[in-house]
C-alpha cells in the first residue's frame, strides 16, 4: 500500500469515527420542533460542514497528486543513494505518525466491537 492510500484511509476513518461529528449530527436531527431561527442555525451549521468537507476533498486531490509525484520521483531515483537517503529522512517521521494513528484508529474500531457492559467480545480473533 502506498503512503497516500494509508493517509486517505486515515482521513476516512477519522471522519467516520469522530464522536463530536456524530453527536453533533444527532443533535441537529433531534431539533425538528425548534423555531425558525434554530432551523436557520441548523442550515448554517450543515452548510459550514459541507463546505469543510468540500475543502478537504480538494486538499485530498492535491495531496494525491503530490504524493504520487513524490513516489514516481522515488521510483525514478531509486539508484541515487543520496536521494534515497534524503527522501527516507524526510518521510520516516511522516510514515511513523501515520502508522501510529492507524494503530490507534484500529484499536478504537476494535473497542467498539465490545458488547455493552457484558465484557465479552462480539468478534472472534483469528
Amino acid at each position: 500500500m502506498t503512503i497516500l492510500y494509508l493517509f486517505l484511509m486515515l482521513i476516512q476513518q477519522l471522519q467516520e469515527n469522530d464522536p463530536w461529528v456524530m453527536n453533533k449530527l444527532n443533535i441537529i436531527d433531534d431539533t425538528e420542533e425548534l423555531s425558525t431561527s434554530s432551523s436557520n442555525l441548523q442550515n448554517i451549521i450543515l452548510e459550514t460542514r459541507n463546505n469543510a468537507i468540500d475543502e478537504a476533498k480538494e486538499k485530498l486531490t492535491y495531496y494525491n497528486k503530490i504524493f504520487n509525484s513524490a513516489l514516481m520521483l522515488y521510483e525514478r531515483e531509486k539508484t541515487n543513494d543520496q536521494f534515497v537517503k534524503n527522501f527516507d529522512t524526510l518521510l520516516k517521521p511522516f510514515a511513523k505518525a501515520i502508522e501510529e494513528c492507524e494503530e490507534k484508529l484500529n484499536a478504537l474500531t476494535q473497542q467498539k466491537t465490545w458488547g455493552p457492559k457484558n465484557g465479552k467480545l462480539s468478534f472472534w480473533l483469528h
